[in-house]
Parts: structure tokens; C-alpha cells; sequence
């Protein structure tokens, strides 16, 4: 699902319509061989996905912008956002 070898995805983002708990399972089932970072994005009043590296609520886009950012910094794949992209 997530690759066959760790270093295949910099990071993973799971969308807001997906039910809570097939994010929970298909990001366990990624971690069995992929190591990077899960941003999950949440439905309102949906609590944060346990599992992910991070979680943020999809209705505000400066947060998810925010969040790629520092995932992707954290994970040194070496992308950056366009200057600008969080202003």
C-alpha cells in the first residue's frame, strides 16, 4: 500500500472523508513499510487521528499548509514550500 521499501513517500496525507477508522488501519498498515510522516486531516468536532504524526482540522488551510511544511523539514526530504505558501 505505502511502497514496497522505506524512502518511497516524504510524507502521506490522509483525507477528511475517510472515516476515523480506516485512517487508523491504513496508516498501521503503512507503518509496516513506510516510516514517514502521516498528516491526517480531520471532519469538525473529529478528534486527532492517534496514529498519525499529526493531525489538523481541514477546514483551516493555513494549518494544513503549516503542517506540511514543518513534516516535510522534520523528515529532511529536502522539499520546501514556495515562499509565500504560509503568508
Amino acid at each position: 500500500m505505502c511502497g514496497e521499501a522505506d524512502g518511497t513517500f516524504d510524507l502521506i496525507v490522509m483525507g477528511h472523508s475517510i472515516p476515523h477508522e480506516d485512517k487508523r488501519l491504513m496508516i498501521r498498515q503503512c507503518r509496516l513499510t513506510c516510516t514517514c510522516p502521516v498528516l491526517a486531516l480531520l471532519r469538525s468536532n473529529e478528534p486527532p487521528v492517534e496514529e498519525a504524526t499529526r493531525s489538523v482540522d481541514s477546514a483551516e488551510p493555513r494549518a494544513f499548509v503549516t503542517a506540511i511544511g514543518e513534516l516535510l523539514d522534520r523528515n529532511g526530504s529536502g522539499h520546501k514550500l514556495a515562499k509565500g505558501c504560509t503568508d
